[in-house]
């Protein structure tokens, strides 16, 4: 990556123009992306995993092929690990090896999955079978089921665990397995969605009418209910920048097939993301260091990236010339020096002060016989100069009278 990319995306924070669609054989079921935005996993209805660049969409790796449609997919915190499963088979692939390292069946359906956001040998599991949740251990191979019944859950960055059930939130310690906080949704419908932001400290809750809250998980106080541009909540999808400074939304509907950024310290519509394939948005996913977002739809992976038209390198020229020639050198203006009145002095390579503005003499040519201890003063002022150029003219005017 350049210098000006680098800085650009540290200036950008979010996108602008649609770039580029990754199409797959198959309906698209599920997505995931690695801890650093490296890789993305896509799971398709024919059961196969593919697992893509998330820049370029090249490389496509298709790992085992389950029997029925792949229901969620995982990658593991140091990126080593990916998690598959279907209704029933939960498979653990190493990324290097492609090897398998972990293998699950269930006789109940599993809802969805996801690796712990600090133990890489921690894995959640969500079942049908009462709702269980459950986390297994790859070294030990140990399992653990928590208290509770949850229809859905996710993660916090202290590996605290988010999971409702209906309209009630309940916060989990999963190291005492025991529960941490209860919030009530003022949701109208069951809870479908919980995405959570980077830093943890905030929550926003999708209900099945579409509506989106947004949760403080420290104060337990839902925040704000967003719409969208005709007042409706009829977002499906929702996710977080990666400085969680916005909440990005997806709609359902075919005639918004699109998606909107709203900022959270003032609630507002920021931006409406339109021009794009007219497709619905089952998942959104904001890469978490690029200005990158990949919106899921039914027959491939929409990519909407940032257009650099603007960047602040444009409004400091001089630095552009330094990075694209080393030897550049800004030459000095008349303006940018001091006119002083007194004697300015500087230090030659010895060090020693030199007056640069008194006149000096100085011999050239010591080897030429022709010019012999000839001595040239250096003029400090105009007068000096002026003074020089009529002694020439005066030379030149008797020259041209002999």
């Amino acid at each position: 990556m350049s210098f000006h990319t680098l800085l650009d995306d540290l200036y950008i924070d979010l996108p602008d123009w649609y770039n580029n669609t990754f199409h797959f054989n198959a309906k698209t079921t599920c997505m995931s992306i690695s801890y650093h935005g490296a890789m993305l996993a896509v799971g398709l209805a024919n059961g196969q995993t593919c697992l893509i660049d998330s820049f370029s969409g090249c490389g496509d790796h298709q790992f085992f092929k389950h029997k029925s449609a792949v229901v969620d997919c995982s990658f593991s915190r140091d990126g080593f690990l990916l998690a598959h499963c279907d209704n029933k088979n939960l498979t653990i692939h190493n990324i290097q090896t492609k090897q398998v390292v972990f293998e699950q069946n269930f006789d109940d359906k599993v809802l969805c999955i996801q690796f712990s956001r600090i133990n890489p040998q921690l894995i959640y599991v969500l079942t049908s079978n009462a709702n269980s949740l459950i986390r297994f251990n790859l070294s030990t191979r140990e399992s653990m089921v928590f208290n509770g019944s949850f229809t859905i859950f996710n993660i916090l960055p202290n590996d605290f665990i988010v999971a409702a059930k209906g309209s009630r939130i309940t916060l989990i310690d999963t190291e005492k397995n025991a529960v941490a906080k209860v919030f009530d949704a003022p949701a109208k419908k069951n809870i479908c969605s919980i995405e959570v932001s980077h830093k943890g400290e905030l929550i926003i809750v999708l209900d099945k009418a579409g509506a989106a809250h947004l949760l403080n998980v420290n104060t337990g106080e839902f925040k704000h209910k967003f719409c969208d541009h005709v007042g409706d909540t009829r977002f499906a999808t929702a996710s977080f920048d990666r400085h969680d400074e916005h909440a990005i939304f997806g709609t359902s509907e075919i005639a918004d097939a699109s998606f909107a950024a709203y900022e959270l310290d003032c609630y507002s519509l920021r931006k409406n993301f339109t021009n794009g394939p007219r497709e619905v948005i089952l998942q959104l996913i904001f890469h978490p260091v690029h200005p990158i977002v990949f919106a899921r739809a039914m027959k491939g992976i929409h990519i909407w990236r940032a257009v650099y038209k603007n960047r602040w390198i444009h409004s400091v020229p001089e630095l552009d010339n330094m990075f694209t020639n080393e030897m550049y050198q800004e030459p000095e203006c008349e303006f940018d020096a001091e006119f002083e009145s007194g004697v300015r002095n500087v230090e030659d390579l010895s060090g020693h002060p030199v007056d640069i503005f008194t006149k000096v003499p100085f011999s050239i040519f010591e080897s030429d016989k022709n010019y012999p201890n000839q001595l040239i003063t250096l003029p400090i002022t105009i007068e000096d100069i002026k003074a020089g150029v009529d002694e020439e003219e005066s030379e030149d005017e008797e020259d041209y009278d002999e």
